[in-house]
């Protein structure tokens, strides 16, 4: 029996339905499945979850369940009556989504268009990863959006929620964020006017780690390190939004490896409910 439709057209599996989607295809899904290999967005291509998961086989090889390459912009939603569907790794695989991978920074790729992902409804969860690029040169320009349904990572102390180490921007709208370190940022702009931001894991000092992160417990930290573009800026507003850590700091802001600051400002307003300490070691706005 079929496992996705687009339109009226009826497929076996989810990856012969994306193999079909064209731009501005909505692909739904109609059961619970399980997918062999990666999928892979160039286009602008929305799925909806329909209240049912996408999980990997036990033969799964890859380190994330989809790919967003230059020019795609993934739109996940859930407009089944409890929004419950999810694209979940199972604890077996890195990421649920990835942006970019390295075709992507090829000398023939055209680096000035964006990988997009959005987040409507639904629930993405990762095993390290809810969502990651990657700070190697080339992949930058990506772009989330966060306006609803719930992004985490389950590894117990070594996982976030969003991961961005690439020049790119992270807008969240609503919704929620949880894992160990809700967003460990290196590069890029986070703007946060809705929703909530949570890290849960346990408390660790902030240590240099130029291929990749380790957990902190901050519900929002922005690394400085000499291997990424840095460039950040975070801004956070809005009546109704929380950013949380249960053992760590809802902001915090550190040089891991790097003597100049890769943070440009930080601003807060003061309608905003920021749990626990904001630290600093570096001059920023605020």
């Amino acid at each position: 029996s079929a496992v996705a439709k687009i339109g009226t057209s009826y497929y076996a599996t989810l990856e012969e339905a994306f193999e079909n989607a064209a731009s501005s295809n909505v692909v739904t899904l109609l059961a619970n499945t399980t997918i062999n290999s990666v999928i892979e967005i160039s286009d602008s291509i929305t799925l909806d979850l329909n209240g049912n998961s996408i999980k990997p086989s036990n033969t799964y090889g890859s380190d994330s369940l989809f790919i967003v390459h230059r020019e795609g912009i993934f739109t996940v939603e859930d407009l089944s009556t409890d929004k419950d569907g999810s694209i979940d790794t199972n604890g077996k695989v890195a990421a649920a989504i990835k942006l970019t991978d390295a075709s992507d920074a090829d000398v023939t790729a055209d680096i000035t268009k964006a990988a997009k992902f959005v987040l409507e409804s639904g629930n993405i969860i990762g095993k390290n990863f809810g969502i990651t690029g990657n700070g190697n040169t080339g992949r930058g320009n990506t772009a989330i959006v966060i306006n609803g349904g719930l992004v985490s990572a389950t590894a117990t102390n070594d996982s976030t929620a969003i991961y961005q180490p690439q020049t790119g921007t992270i807008q969240i709208n609503g919704g929620s964020l949880e894992a160990a370190t809700g967003i460990y940022n290196k590069a890029g702009q986070i703007t946060i006017t809705g929703g909530s931001v949570v890290g849960n894991g346990a408390y660790a000092q902030a240590t240099p780690n130029g291929g990749g992160f380790n957990s902190t417990g901050d519900a929002i930290i922005m690394d400085t390190h000499i291997s990424y573009e840095g460039n950040m800026s975070l801004s956070i507003s809005g009546d109704d939004t929380v950013i949380s850590s249960e053992h760590g700091y809802a902001v915090q802001e550190v040089l891991t490896d790097a003597e100049i600051t890769g943070t440009v400002s930080i601003n807060v307003t003061i309608d905003t409910d920021i749990h626990e300490i904001v630290e600093f070691e570096a001059t920023t706005d605020s």
